[in-house]
């Protein structure tokens, strides 16, 4: 059986990591989002950029942007 002092490790871990994740995901919605904003009567590849669409459709949208 470990101490509590050796479980730091395992629970400071996945807590990084969800942060991490949580980070990221907050990151890209904010860019979504503002892209909707910025481009709402503008489209890319026939696809609108307005800010009301699922955001699913904004992901889709920004990945087709990064590359």
């Amino acid at each position: 059986m470990q101490s509590p002092g050796n479980m730091k490790g395992f629970i400071l871990i996945p807590s990084v990591l969800g942060l991490i994740f949580t980070l990221k995901f907050v990151y890209d919605q904010t860019i979504l989002f503002t892209l909707g904003r910025v481009y709402k009567g503008q489209k890319i590849n026939g696809r609108s950029l307005h800010y009301f669409n699922p955001p699913h459709e904004f992901l889709k949208l920004y990945k087709a942007t990064k590359q």
